[in-house]
């Protein structure tokens, strides 16, 4: 089962990434994007956490640690992103998965907040370097 985690991800990263080498961290555009979040996307693939989690709905210290907890194990320049999935649930609720890719390692992102025309407000953020993780919210 691990070499199909393994061979999958891989796959998946070779498509994604080849597809969308230069190109900003959007995939498709059916459902459409929410600025705010691509805002959010851009600045994680930048390494700019502190500020990709400023309308995170969690304390500060909260935010500070996350934000830190990644500048300790992921570059603070510019990542490959790859937009895998977009779902609205409605018109103000979206939730995405993206990748980066920086290096060879790679790490899934899941995303999913309140979306108002450019504005966006994180509800839940989780990132992993296990395409086991998330490969059942693919389908």
């Amino acid at each position: 089962m691990r070499a199909f985690d393994h061979l999958g991800c891989a796959a998946l990263a070779s498509l994604c990434l080849a597809a969308s080498a230069g190109a900003e961290c959007s995939g498709f555009s059916d459902p459409p994007p929410s600025a705010g979040l691509e805002r959010v996307k851009e600045l994680v693939s930048e390494g700019r956490f502190d500020q990709a989690f400023e309308d995170f709905e969690i304390a500060d210290a909260a935010k500070k640690q996350l934000a830190d907890g990644l500048k300790a194990i992921l570059p603070e320049e510019d990542m490959k992103c790859v937009t895998i999935k977009r779902a609205r649930q409605n018109p103000e609720f979206i939730s995405e998965i993206f990748m980066t890719e920086h290096d060879g390692r790679i790490v899934y992102w899941t995303v999913s907040g309140e979306a108002q025309g450019s504005s966006f407000r994180m509800i839940n953020f989780h990132y992993t370097d296990k395409f086991r993780e998330i490969k059942e919210l693919l389908y």
